[in-house]
């Protein structure tokens, strides 16, 4: 943080020319992967309490993560010590590694990997729609708890991290609030209809419902 350079100005006047920038949320783009080399008893044991008596021929699995930064603009004064700042935010919002598993004892069979491959991709497109949602979203809420505004402190470097770690919780909770709307939207996606629809197009075959 760089001293008073100007002995005309005062430390006030510096701290108010500091320039500001409002929060920045970056959706980082979805790359999907495919994996057909997982048994069905390896795509249960990837699912979250599954309904007993279902065979998980297809899952999609991935994990919502962030980076948040802090890139700080200050003056400092070196006759009274006193420091002030503002903090520019910049989060990425990713979700990754964003995998699409079809079971191996299917992935042969050209109907039902099709079937179940079909299924698995409306949860990626759930994915794909909430994501930039969910970054819009969290900029607005950064903007409303993080306001630009122009911070004081006796002791600059203690401030700028308790204002670091406050950022850091707040994405993470706002992070989880977030994913548990996700999981309500894919938990939509796995309805009755839907597994009745996806068993009925390869008849014959043995296809079942997937599960995610």
């Amino acid at each position: 943080m760089p001293a008073l350079r100007n002995p005309f100005q005062s430390f006030e006047a510096r701290c108010a020319q500091l320039p500001a920038a409002p929060p920045a949320v970056v959706a980082v783009p979805i790359e999907i992967l495919e994996d057909d080399t997982r048994s069905q008893l390896e795509l249960v044991r990837l699912l979250d309490g599954p309904a007993a008596g279902h065979r998980a021929l297809g899952v999609t699995r991935t994990r919502i993560g962030h980076d948040a930064e802090l890139e700080i603009k200050g003056v400092k004064d070196p006759a009274s010590g006193r420091a002030c700042f503002r903090a520019h935010v910049r989060v990425e919002l990713a979700l990754k590694p964003l995998t699409v598993y079809v079971a191996r004892e299917i992935a042969d069979d050209p109907c039902q990997r099709a079937a179940i491959h079909e299924h698995e991709m409306k949860h990626v497109a759930v994915y794909a729609a909430w994501l930039p949602e969910a970054a819009a979203a969290l900029a607005q809420a950064l903007s409303t708890e993080f306001a630009d505004g122009v911070h004081h402190a006796d002791d600059g470097d203690a401030a700028q991290r308790a204002l670091r770690d406050r950022l850091e919780a707040f994405v993470q909770a706002h992070s989880e609030a977030a994913g548990r709307e996700l999981e309500a939207r894919q938990r939509a996606v796995d309805s009755p209809d839907e597994y009745a629809r996806v068993a009925a197009v390869c008849v014959g075959t043995g296809a079942a419902p997937p599960i995610r």
